[in-house]
């Protein structure tokens, strides 16, 4: 992303509209309108994990055997632990690793360094205020490799690959900045020239028109949100207010112009908007939802690119119409407590979609929702 590209966001915030809330149809329900061959409901059962004080989760194969597998974040007694769970053809979720980091996980992220195959595992902590790599020796994960200082307490964390090396960077956020990690140099340095502070969420994608990831971001810092683009050269940021503190972020091309958009929740609002790339100056409102956590993903089996959306009591699908805009929220699943974290992959190696979702309590996968 350009900074004329950054700017023009800037200027676009105004464009910013919301719409009246829409009730949600049950999965079972008919669809109408385009976007209606959003799926009745994932076709092959689900499984879940029962955990206490999940913060995070994320999506990585850790043992490269086709399907993926979970690490999952809890905030439980002094040192917390990271989980990682186990995908197979059985669905049953297996625990194949639970080791305490030696503090309380915030977020976390698989990463796969230059040469190796198997992903490591980056966790951002608290109150020890510090990035942790785990080494993955042979699909076991556990054993730290490097532990890296941060200056201030970590919100949040994402991999990417801002240099467009072919090489993992690592970007933490804190309560007052963000920093980036060079796996390969092991340097640390602060990101732009406003720094972002307590961020929550984080999403990747080719936001400028280059082949660097660029990412975008949410923070809830002072009951004042803004979304971000980080590029690889001079990490400019811009950051367009917006009504209330923002939730998730989602960053993928919902208008089929070969250009990404950003989709973020304001879940005080009860909204979810969408900032249309390249020029960003346009944000057609999704029916309110009072979503949190966003994830992209294809799942209506018609090329477009939907948004899944977690809420105070479940999953919701908003099956994309491939203009940018969004059909009637559909829900997938019934919580009951706030869905705080959303992953999508291959869980059980039959070449389909499955989704992953978390509540503070369990985290569920259900299987074939494409």
């Amino acid at each position: 992303m350009r900074l004329a590209v950054l700017l023009a966001l800037l200027a676009g915030c105004d464009a910013l509209f919301h719409l009246d809330p829409v009730p949600l149809h049950d999965a079972a329900e008919a669809h109408d309108g385009p976007g209606s061959d959003a799926p009745a409901a994932c076709s092959a059962g689900q499984a879940t994990f029962t955990g206490a004080g999940i913060v995070a989760i994320a999506a990585g194969d850790v043992d490269h055997d086709g399907a993926m597998d979970l690490a999952v974040a809890e905030q439980t007694g002094a040192m917390g632990d990271v989980v990682i769970l186990g995908g197979d053809a059985a669905r049953h979720l297996p625990t194949r690793t639970e080791f305490a980091p030696g503090a309380q996980p915030i977020s976390l992220a698989w990463y796969t360094a230059s040469g190796a195959t198997l992903p490591d595992l980056a966790v951002v902590l608290s109150p020890l205020n510090e990035l942790h790599l785990y080494r993955n020796d042979n699909g076991t994960v556990g054993s730290v490799a490097t532990v890296v200082t941060v200056a201030n307490p970590t919100t949040a964390l994402i991999v990417a690959d801002v240099y467009a090396d072919t090489k993992p960077e690592i970007v933490v956020g804190t309560t007052s900045s963000m920093l980036l990690y060079d796996v390969s140099t092991t340097a640390l340095q602060p990101i732009g020239t406003n720094p972002l502070g307590n961020t929550t969420h984080f999403a990747s994608g080719q936001l400028g028109g280059d082949s660097a990831q660029d990412l975008a971001a949410s923070s809830s810092a002072n009951n004042y949100s803004r979304i971000i683009g980080t590029r690889s050269a001079s990490f400019m940021t811009v950051s367009p207010s917006t009504s209330a503190p923002t939730g998730g972020v989602a960053v993928g091309d919902f208008n089929n112009d070969h250009a990404d958009d950003i989709a973020y929740s304001i879940p005080s609002a009860g909204m979810v908007n969408v900032a249309l790339g390249p020029s960003f100056a346009t944000s057609p409102a999704i029916p309110a939802i009072g979503a949190t956590p966003l994830l992209a993903v294809e799942l209506t089996g018609d090329t477009n690119l939907d948004l899944v959306a977690g809420t105070k009591d479940g999953v919701v699908l908003l099956a994309g119409n491939g203009d940018g805009t969004f059909a009637n929220p559909v829900k997938m699943a019934t919580t009951a407590e706030l869905v705080i974290a959303l992953a999508a992959g291959d869980f059980d190696h039959d070449g389909h979609t499955d989704l992953a979702y978390a509540t503070t309590k369990s985290v569920t996968v259900m299987y074939e929702c494409q």
